[in-house]
């Protein structure tokens, strides 16, 4: 089993890396190929799919950055 917090910084690391190439390569290894995303805005499947939604919620919000607000749940 996946520490929970290692899982955690890796998800926050996805969403926060502006690099394309990076951002991809932390997708990969955080997701499977089939993985789904999903929220109250917006769905995603696959990493091409989670990689444009990532890239255009930071198109949107181009100086916010995630950070953990304490200790994982998991």
């Amino acid at each position: 089993m996946a520490d929970p917090h290692k899982v955690a910084d890796h998800y926050l690391a996805c969403w926060n890396e502006r690099d394309p190439t990076l951002r991809r390569t932390l997708i990969t290894a955080l997701w499977t190929e089939g993985a789904t995303y999903l929220d109250q805005l917006s769905s995603a499947e696959g990493h091409n799919a989670i990689a444009a939604l990532i890239e255009g919620a930071q198109a949107l919000f181009p100086n916010f950055r995630f950070a953990s607000s304490g200790r994982v749940d998991g």
